[in-house]
């Protein structure tokens, strides 16, 4: 008699678990791709692109709209164009940069009320990309004094740590530690159980308000994960509270005293980039020789 139930049990928990699944599936796809099937060609060759919308089973959408753009990364697009196809396959005209850049081709499709959009982005010489404004004379000076003055601030970490949070090989804290002008950086670090030195990684974050959680399947690898976020505030908190934040008293915080250099938000911001590469050279599993920095967008 137990066993039925047990069975009737996880066959409800799989059947839950099926349907949750499909419910979160989204009901169409969009693809693009380029003709030649390369992210990075010369400036001057031709760029088409593809587009391909499907259901959920990868069945062509017929008689389908596609809304698209193509043009420079982040500027004006050399078109906007739509298209009813037959198949839910879209072939574009042809496009190229002679400027080192990045072609992009942006897709929308409306399907039941819902919008879908897609983006696909080729690199023209991006390896030749120079700036487009000159550094200004003071710039290596101020960020050597900025350093310096903050070399001067004690880290002061403190560690809590979090159970729920970790694995069976990764232990994990919510990290705080003293920044310039006794402000805090918080952030999540992830760091093995195991005895031994290993490699470390910065991961900071994008643009925007939020919680951040620990990257648990980095650090299963091996890797100390210390993950930050930019606002001086805890990254554990509800997130009704950052986007409450996010809101009022952090809206548009990337202009907050833009004119000024020394007020800037971002020189608070860099600064505590550094300082938590500080934090990571005290940590005795850290090997003192690997260490990595990734992020997007911000």
């Amino acid at each position: 008699m137990c066993r039925k139930i047990l069975a009737t049990l996880l066959l409800t928990i799989g059947i839950f678990y099926a349907v949750a699944a499909s419910a979160a599936k989204p009901e169409i796809s969009i693809t693009i791709s380029s003709q030649h099937g390369k992210w990075e060609v010369a400036m001057g060759e031709m760029t088409s692109f593809q587009i391909f919308v499907a259901d959920s089973n990868n069945v062509p959408l017929k008689n389908i709209l596609i809304r698209f753009e193509i043009g420079p990364e982040m500027i004006k697009p050399y078109t906007t164009d739509s298209s009813v196809v037959a198949n839910g396959k879209l072939v574009t005209g042809s496009y190229t940069l002679y400027n080192p850049g990045f072609l992009r081709c942006v897709a929308t499709v409306t399907w039941k009320g819902q919008t879908y959009k897609k983006m696909h982005t080729v690199g023209y010489d991006p390896g030749k990309i120079v700036p487009t404004v000159s550094m200004p004379a003071d710039f290596e000076l101020f960020w050597e004094d900025a350093k310096k003055e903050l070399a001067n601030v004690p880290v002061d970490a403190k560690l809590e740590l979090m159970p729920k949070l970790g694995s069976s090989s990764v232990d994990v804290y919510h990290v705080n530690i003293r920044n310039i002008g006794n402000s805090r950086l918080y952030g999540m670090l992830a760091i093995p159980k195991k005895t031994g030195k290993y490699p470390a990684v910065l991961q900071v974050p994008g643009a925007g308000v939020r919680g951040y959680r620990p990257d648990l399947q980095l650090a299963e690898k091996g890797v100390i994960v210390f993950t930050i976020g930019i606002h001086g505030i805890p990254v554990n908190l509800d997130s009704a509270v950052y986007s409450d934040l996010g809101s009022g008293a952090l809206s548009r915080y990337f202009y907050f005293n833009l004119g000024n250099k020394d007020r800037f938000y971002y020189k608070r911001v860099y600064l505590g980039c550094v300082r938590a590469i500080d934090f990571l050279f005290t940590q005795d599993k850290f090997d003192k020789k690997n260490l990595g920095v990734y992020g997007g967008s911000q």
